[in-house]
């Protein structure tokens, strides 16, 4: 007797949360997609051909920037932010912070002693200063989650991306009325990884696509950017 109170109450239980279920992912879901959509001008990239890595890819919303991230790969495939004029918008005076953090959001944990001796820097896709000057303190720290990290060898993060990021921040996005950036690792067919089990991407790539002021006519500038870039070419 006691046996079929408790499973016919089981059973209520069952058919009244199911569908509160149902409606509760739902609501997640299309709510998700709008926030992912503005954080993006063009739609959130989405693969044109599928491999093993894509299995394990999934998106992750930070403020001021978002991530395709492959545990695969252990690195992000692509991240895209928005730059827009510091005489529109309050700037924030924030020290650069000393360390790395692992990302609980991730199955596979990188954290920065990963990277220890590899002979390869912890590169920054989404810019530290420019998501912190725009965008504040918890922007910041999202940008120091290790998700947000890749290997770039020292000379090409110090010298020719650094140099991006600065022509970036203090000028292209003052001639715009928007500037979007999509950049990420290129990798070829032979997986090269450091011994922590992150993969080393052979080159980069950075998209400007920018919104005049005027016009509001859209105009776009790219780069292929291999590890072994010297930081002095043109």
């Amino acid at each position: 007797m006691a046996f079929n109170m408790i499973f016919r109450t089981i059973y209520k239980f069952f058919f009244i949360l199911l569908p509160l279920c149902l409606i509760a992912g739902i609501a997640w879901y299309m709510i998700e997609t709008a926030l992912q959509e503005r954080l993006s001008i063009a739609g959130v990239p989405k693969a044109i051909s599928w491999d093993i890595s894509l299995l394990s890819t999934h998106i992750l919303r930070n403020d001021g920037f978002m991530l395709g991230y492959s545990e695969w790969r252990q690195n992000p495939l692509w991240v895209i932010y928005k730059l827009t004029p510091t005489s529109s918008k309050k700037t924030y005076k924030l020290k650069r912070l000393s360390h790395f953090s692992i990302d609980p959001r991730t199955i596979v944990a990188i954290k920065a002693d990963d990277y220890t001796r590899s002979g390869y820097d912890r590169g920054h896709m989404a810019p530290n200063h420019a998501i912190s000057s725009l965008y504040g303190k918890q922007a910041q720290k999202q940008s120091f989650l290790m998700t947000n990290i890749t290997p770039q060898k020292p000379k090409l993060n110090r010298v020719l991306w650094q140099r991006l990021e600065e022509v970036e921040y203090s000028y292209f996005k003052n001639w715009f009325k928007e500037l979007w950036v999509l950049t990420g690792p290129i990798f070829d067919n032979t997986i090269t990884r450091l011994e922590s089990g992150v993969e080393i991407p052979d080159k980069f790539f950075k998209i400007y696509l920018a919104i005049t002021k005027e016009t509001l006519k859209i105009q776009m500038l790219s780069f292929n950017i291999p590890q072994n870039g010297k930081g002095n070419e043109d």
